[in-house]
């Protein structure tokens, strides 16, 4: 069993990154939403990210497509555009689909220029129809 100051150690300087929790039944910061009909300059089809911190399943979701998404144990932070302020859980529907979507987090080095460790990882995905917002 590693300790918490040990698994914050860990990621922080480049280690694993804790997959998504798949009994989770909400929208959850790190899920991907498909856009499944246009909205504001995004097209059909398109996967955006959901923002905020890990495992903190929120009521109204920022969601940013064309992302570049950093994601560590706590937190993912997107950027890229366009993307929503406070989209409401309930316009969201499940799916059973997962997909492989690509991250950043800073490497054993700490933040800094040039620091930075591309990686993927396996995320639900949710469908909105870009209406009602």
């Amino acid at each position: 069993m590693i300790d918490g100051a040990a698994l914050e150690y860990s990621i922080s300087r480049g280690g694993e990154i804790p997959p998504h929790d798949p009994s989770s039944d909400r929208p959850m910061p790190g899920d991907a939403v498909r856009l499944t009909g246009p909205w504001c300059g995004a097209d059909e089809g398109k996967i955006g990210i959901i923002d905020g911190m890990i495992g903190r399943p929120e009521d109204l979701l920022g969601v940013t497509w064309n992302y570049a998404a950093f994601r560590d144990d706590q937190f993912v932070s997107v950027s890229g555009g366009p993307g929503t302020i406070a989209l409401p859980t309930n316009l969201l529907q499940p799916t059973d689909e997962r997909i492989t979507v690509r991250c950043w987090k800073w490497n054993s080095n700490g933040p800094g220029r040039g620091n930075s460790d591309p990686y993927t990882i396996e995320v639900p995905v949710w469908e909105w129809d870009g209406r009602n917002y």
